[in-house]
């Protein structure tokens, strides 16, 4: 039985996956601010905390504006790319901690 709003378990003292769920859900960041700054390319990846991330969509954008359609395809690409990249609350967590890893806490 889980009582609501506990983050450790009665008996062993491990932490929750259902708590640390929740937690991974909160991001600190808006995924529609890193889209919209990816008019910039790369930006969106700088506003989460990402800058070789940023760095490397930037470059690669610029370059494959030398061919209209790939630059323009990799634009979107990287926009949506900054909106999403670690909304999934399982990656968000420590890898011990992910359903079905053999780390400390399973």
């Amino acid at each position: 039985m889980i009582v609501s709003g506990a983050s450790f378990c009665k008996e062993c003292g491990a932490p929750l996956v259902e708590e640390q769920l929740r937690r991974a859900r909160d991001f600190g960041w808006k995924p529609l601010i890193a889209a919209a700054l990816s008019i910039v390319p790369g930006l969106g990846h700088l506003y989460r905390g990402r800058p070789f991330r940023g760095l490397g969509w930037f470059l690669g954008v610029l370059v494959a504006y030398g061919a209209p359609p790939l630059g323009y395809i990799l634009h979107m690409i990287c926009a949506a790319s900054a909106a999403s990249i670690g909304t999934s609350p399982v990656n968000a967590l420590p890898p011990a901690a992910r359903p079905g890893s053999s780390g400390a806490w399973s």
